[in-house]
């Protein structure tokens, strides 16, 4: 849900990001964990799938050899 979250922050869907802020908050309390905050200056980005996936390809490959 946290990549869920990230994505819907970068596409600035007001709507997503509120329902994954409370679907993770509420999961949280469920097990009993607190709400973990990044650490200052620590921003993780996500790669596009097609990064994803030229990834897989090149390490397929490699495996191959």
């Amino acid at each position: 849900h946290l990549i869920k979250l990230k994505r819907a922050e970068t596409e600035e869907n007001t709507e997503d990001i509120e329902y994954y802020k409370s679907l993770i908050a509420d999961l949280d309390a469920l097990i009993g964990e607190e709400e973990q905050t990044p650490a200052p200056g620590r921003r993780f980005k996500l790669a596009a799938p097609e990064e994803g996936t030229l990834v897989a390809k090149v390490l397929k490959n490699e495996l191959k050899k």
